[in-house]
């Protein structure tokens, strides 16, 4: 059996944003897996509306909270 290689959910909302790193963007929309503290989740997201929070807040002052509901992977 092959092994999956890293992936996770894209965010269409971050592709375009500047001075972010993909490693940046993948800790604020992406949640670490339950069952391990130190791996992100590769097939749930942060269900945000990230366009909504990102007209409001600069992405450096928005930061990744536990409480926010997730949600499957939609695109990818």
């Amino acid at each position: 059996m092959a092994d999956v290689p890293d992936h996770w959910c894209h965010v269409r909302e971050f592709m375009d944003l500047p001075g972010r790193s993909p490693q940046d963007r993948r800790q604020l929309a992406i949640p670490i897996e339950e069952k391990s503290n130190l791996t992100f989740s590769q097939c749930l997201r942060y269900a945000v509306n990230w366009t909504a929070l990102l007209q409001t807040h600069s992405l450096a002052e928005i930061a990744p909270n536990e409480s926010w509901p997730v949600e499957p992977c939609s695109t990818g």
